[in-house]
């Protein structure tokens, strides 16, 4: 080391210790988020050593007289439930270690999405562990709920929020680990999203699309959880939470830390997770770390145990007038065609196009992540019988792709139906029609 860096290091130092001692020691490192990895085929024996590697359940649950837990109960009513739902294998196991060190009333609450509460949860074999260990089940779409202000709210000032999980004594969230075509992931702050109200079926909830991020944000404000489990056993990707791929991943993730678990989730699942939109704000807010340099991970190391998910994707809708004419070009031009039976009066609902992915053109130049998935056209045939709907798909995280996916929608019509004024091409809010919740 030559003189003046020994100058510049001796400073360096003489000035620590003058500093330390007029204004008292430098503060001390902030302890890491704990993060739990486990992998394994017996869900029992995965959720001991998970608990065991956290240091315990007794320090969060020993001295509670009431445990409310949230799992994600959803899915449509005959469908499939194994990676939609929490798995009663999961749910069984986590009831069991809390058994052991708590004789607190326990209560699974959750605003089902789709189905009625108790089919989804013999659908999931949840029901016969909720009645082993005492487990009062209460439906929140139903159930009486607290108004709660928030002056500094993100999205809203005031929520109507459930009750039995805003007066718990401790508050476990017990989520699935899937892709989402509107979140990107759902992990556990996704998960959340059934304690909005939403009428009895849960189907008004879609008012607090627009702005989920921050009612999310919002929701963890007003009852943080105190232990989230990820039940990943097996998990979804590409068209989450309901329609994509399974993927058997064999894990279970918990922590107190919702932020890192969602942000460990993402990793684990070959997400972007700097693109989530809530994980990030929330650190940023306070609620919890979303860097993984700051997270200690216990269990299995990420990269022995990551699998890169299909990334969920999501569609520009783009309607035009409908004619004769226009459907019979768009018959010959089609590379397959289904039509979707309504089973309530077995008549077609509606017809569907697929073009596969040499119709479009996509300008990689200028979107060069821009995948070409092709589109669908559809006709529906007991609504909106006056317009023919395109959907083009395109990864969700991106936000310039969704532009793309239009650019080419609108180009292949231009080209392929002749002279529509771009004014009757109209396009469609993402994902649907969803209006947003007034203060």
């Amino acid at each position: 080391m030559n003189m003046t860096k020994r100058v510049v290091a001796l400073v360096a130092v003489v000035s620590m210790v003058f500093l330390g001692g007029c204004f008292g020691d430098p503060a001390p490192m902030q302890p890491k988020s704990v993060v739990v990895i486990v992998k394994g085929e017996d869900p029992v024996e995965m959720m001991a050593r998970a608990v065991e590697l956290l240091g315990g359940l007794e320090s969060i649950v020993g001295d509670a007289k009431t445990v409310v837990l949230k799992p994600n109960l959803t899915g449509l009513m005959g469908g499939e439930y194994k990676g939609v739902s929490t798995s009663g294998e999961v749910m069984g196991a986590l009831l069991g270690e809390i058994r052991k060190c708590s004789d607190a009333k326990l209560t699974i609450a959750e605003g089902p999405g789709g189905g009625n509460i108790n089919w989804i949860m013999r659908a999931t074999n949840m029901e016969q562990p909720a009645k082993d260990y005492d487990v009062e089940v209460v439906n929140v779409l139903t159930a009486p709920r607290v108004k709660v202000d928030l002056p500094n709210g993100q999205a809203y000032k005031s929520y109507e929020y459930p009750q039995v999980a805003k007066e718990a004594d401790v508050f476990i969230n017990v989520p699935v680990m899937k892709t989402h075509q509107l979140s990107g992931i759902t992990v556990g702050f996704k998960n959340l999203f059934g304690y909005f109200p939403g009428g009895p079926s849960g189907r008004d909830r879609g008012i607090y699309h627009d702005r989920y991020a921050d009612a999310l944000i919002d929701l963890a404000t007003i009852r943080k959880p105190d232990l989230v489990v990820v039940d990943a056993l097996v998990g979804m990707e590409g068209r989450g939470p309901l329609w994509g791929s399974l993927v058997k991943h064999n894990l279970i993730i918990v922590g107190t830390d919702m932020v890192a678990v969602d942000t460990v989730c993402g990793a684990l699942m070959g997400q972007p997770i700097e693109l989530i939109p809530y994980t990030n704000k929330a650190a940023k807010l306070g609620m919890g770390v979303a860097d993984l340099k700051n997270i200690e991970i216990r269990g299995e190391k990420i990269e022995d145990v990551k699998k890169d998910y299909e990334q969920p994707r999501w569609y520009v809708g783009v309607q035009i007038p409908r004619t004769p004419e226009l459907i019979e070009i768009i018959e010959k031009l089609a590379d397959g065609k289904q039509e979707y039976i309504d089973n309530r009066d077995n008549t077609v609902s509606s017809v569907e196009y697929y073009f596969a992915d040499k119709h479009l053109t996509p300008d990689t130049k200028k979107y060069p992540l821009r995948k070409n998935t092709g589109f669908t056209v559809t006709l529906y045939m007991k609504w909106n019988t006056d317009v023919i709907e395109f959907q083009t798909r395109y990864n969700l995280y991106h936000d310039d792709l969704r532009e793309a996916a239009e650019v080419e929608t609108r180009a292949w019509i231009k080209e392929n139906l002749g002279d529509i004024k771009a004014e009757d091409i109209k396009t469609l809010p993402l994902g649907g029609d969803w209006r947003g919740r007034k203060e």
